[in-house]
């Protein structure tokens, strides 16, 4: 994905600065889908083993 920054920074002429701002924005957002990914996985885990009977 971060290709596509540069790709679409590259077409608009801002490279450099405005491409380290959007793959910084990339890298936090993948950090956060990452953790609320995660969360999730843990609920439906904790309900499977209370399905269970654990």
């Amino acid at each position: 994905m971060t290709s596509n920054f540069r790709v679409a920074d590259a077409a608009a002429g801002s490279q450099g600065e405005a491409g380290a701002d959007g793959e910084a924005r990339l890298d936090a957002l993948t950090a956060e889908l990452t953790e609320l990914a995660a969360a999730e996985a843990a609920e439906i885990a904790a309900e499977a083993m209370v399905g269970a009977g654990n």
